[in-house]
């Protein structure tokens, strides 16, 4: 059932076979229900026949016996025309009384016990099917032999049965055809809430993640399915949802840096441990870096690295810095933070560089290389260079000799 992809044609085919197996099985089955009918129309009608002519047995005082048959009934037996035949004979199978004109048994004696069926064809083609049976008149016991002659013009039911199949069943494959074709309209009706479903599912996308299924007209069957893509449904848009209030809330707290930064003065007297700094920076973003399958370190100098400077400040910067280049490092790779002695910290990374074009403009608001990436709005670099501007220091990128990109942001010592 492979090759029949849809419900419909499945059960098309389906019907198809079993229609092929009906119109086979139906016409045998009729015509042997029929058979059996006529068989027992004939046993019924002879048993019947059988006693009749036992009616017309009248013992005499001498111990024989006489026949006495109505004139009105005499022609149903005749030898000629007759329907129906009979025989009379004593136990020890000497025949008393025939409607045969040679006053002959209907079956050999010896051959047939009485209740027992036979068939017998007789010289002239035509073909007997009779019975025997046991019948007492008087004190003495008497067999009747009944048969009726199958090729007898008023015998009709054997020619319907026999006629049956080649007139009359043929009519049985059109009729389940038609059953076929009102077979297809009634799934084609009973689908109908699935191809609107199917419709429905069509218009699902990123700016219509509120779209659900319908489930009030679905079939039983099918609305489990339909139950389970919806739950399902409400996952992705929970999910993402999540993301994009993760990345607004995340571009709300780079505008208010922004702003904060443009009125931003770094005392004389202000001075921060860069070490620290950078040590915080790289604990507050190592989660991001394992989740990413990416690792990151702190080298360089052992102790305090003291700099003229805000450190909450400085933190911003140095997070964002390393927020960079885990962002562009590739699964796999790692961030690598060197803190030196003179107040010098470098970020490297195993990304893909920076075109030396864009040096500059990398530090620009709102600057994106790719411009359909929705994780960024260009404000972290731009960050970075006010704050070490605030500090009257300086930032700046070059590109590693063996791959990646260096970040470098220069302060002043305190």
């Amino acid at each position: 059932m492979t090759r029949f992809r849809s419900i419909l044609s499945r059960v098309v085919a389906l019907h198809v076979v079993a229609i092929g197996v009906t119109s086979v099985l139906i016409p045998l089955a009729l015509y042997w229900l029929l058979n059996q009918a006529a068989n027992n129309l004939h046993r019924d009608a002879l048993r019947g026949q059988a006693v009749t002519v036992g009616s017309f047995l009248r013992p005499r005082p001498d111990g024989g016996l006489d026949l006495d048959v109505p004139a009105d009934v005499g022609p149903l037996y005749s030898d000629g025309y007759g329907l129906y035949s009979y025989a009379v004979l004593d136990t020890s199978g000497r025949v008393l009384f025939s409607s045969r004109a040679d006053g002959s048994a209907l079956f050999p004696p010896a051959e047939t016990l009485p209740g027992e069926w036979v068939m017998r064809r007789r010289a002239a083609g035509s073909v007997l099917f009779g019975v025997t049976v046991a019948r007492p008149v008087g004190e003495s016991l008497y067999w009747i032999q009944i048969a009726q002659d199958l090729s007898h013009r008023d015998v009709i039911i054997d020619d319907i049965v026999t006629s049956f199949v080649p007139r009359v069943a043929w009519i049985t494959f059109p009729i389940l055809l038609v059953l076929l074709l009102i077979d297809i309209l009634i799934f084609r009706r009973a689908l109908g809430p699935v191809r609107e479903a199917s419709t429905t599912a069509a218009a699902i996308g990123p700016s219509r993640t509120d779209v659900r299924l319908p489930e009030q007209s679905m079939p039983t069957e099918i609305l489990p399915l339909v139950h389970a893509v919806n739950e399902a449904l409400e996952r992705l848009e929970a999910g993402y949802r999540a993301p994009d209030l993760v990345g607004m809330a995340r571009t709300v707290g780079q505008v208010l840096d922004i702003a904060e930064l443009e009125s931003f003065i770094v005392g004389d007297d202000a001075k921060a441990d860069l070490h620290a700094v950078c040590s915080e920076a790289v604990a507050f973003m190592a989660p991001l870096a394992v989740d990413m399958s990416k690792t990151i370190a702190l080298s360089g100098a052992d102790g305090p690295v003291w700099v003229r400077g805000h450190a909450d400040a400085l933190f911003r910067a140095v997070r964002n810095l390393v927020e960079n280049a885990i962002r562009h490092t590739p699964a796999g790779g790692a961030i690598e933070v060197e803190v030196l002695a003179d107040g010098t910290v470098h970020v490297l990374d195993d990304g893909p560089g920076v075109p030396e074009v864009d040096h500059e403009s990398v530090f620009q608001r709102f600057w994106r290389r790719d411009r359909a990436r929705a994780d960024s709005r260009g404000l972290g670099l731009a960050i970075v260079a006010r704050v070490a501007e605030a500090h009257g220091g300086a930032v700046g990128v070059k590109n590693r000799p063996e791959g990646g990109a260096m970040f470098t942001l220069k302060l002043r010592s305190a």
